[in-house]
């Protein structure tokens, strides 16, 4: 039985936009038009108000996608208020590494679903950091989980965690990470550093250029 019937939609994040098992591939290119929200897990969708959803969840599970680029735009094309949305389940799809940037244009984001994906990087997981507001992540079924001390290094990496995995981060294990702060930052943080110069750099070529 799938987790959703077992949990509770709670009411701050309103009924989910629920555009799971759509066969989506690319979400930067997906036709909204075409998209029928799937009602069979929650019985309903949620109303529109001029022309997108009134919600605060995206669930876009059981798909085929394989990179997050466009993510914000599809957000900003489907739900009435994007700056709202507190829950995205991205779970058992393609995935396999998380741009620096996507989930930090989302200020309440406090729910994140990235379980039965493809990643096997820390760095993808590294700059998650930067999203002040999330609470609960989900990674399992990951290659990433086999690495040896999964939990502690992840809990170091996003300090602001209270939830992995669906098991609440407990004060023993952040003694733990406390103590692979030190190691994880020098090794995480130079290639951070020059990916995030990477990318400024393209940005700057591509603006003069125009």
């Amino acid at each position: 039985m799938s987790e959703y019937y077992k949990t509770p939609i709670d009411p701050e994040f309103k009924i989910p936009l629920d555009l799971s098992f759509q066969q989506i591939q690319s979400l930067d290119k997906v036709a909204v038009q075409k998209l029928k929200p799937n009602v069979h897990r929650l019985g309903e969708s949620p109303p529109m108000l001029v022309g997108r959803y009134d919600t605060r969840s995206l669930w876009l599970s059981h798909n085929k996608i394989s990179l997050v680029y466009g993510l914000d735009s599809l957000v900003h094309r489907t739900i009435l208020d994007p700056d709202l949305i507190g829950w995205i389940d991205l779970s058992f799809n393609n995935i396999k590494n998380v741009d620096k940037n996507m989930f930090t244009n989302f200020p309440n984001l406090k729910i994140l679903y990235l379980h039965k994906n493809q990643i096997e990087e820390y760095l993808s997981v590294f700059v998650l950091r930067r999203v002040n507001s999330l609470r609960t992540l989900s990674l399992y079924g990951n290659p990433i989980e086999k690495i040896r001390e999964y939990r502690a290094v992840v809990s170091t990496m996003i300090p602001q965690l209270v939830t992995l995995d669906s098991v609440f981060i407990l004060p023993s294990e952040k003694q733990e990470t406390n103590a692979l702060n030190a190691e994880i930052r020098s090794y995480l943080l130079p290639k951070y550093e020059k990916l995030e110069a990477a990318t400024f750099k393209r940005t700057a070529v591509s603006v003069e250029s125009e």
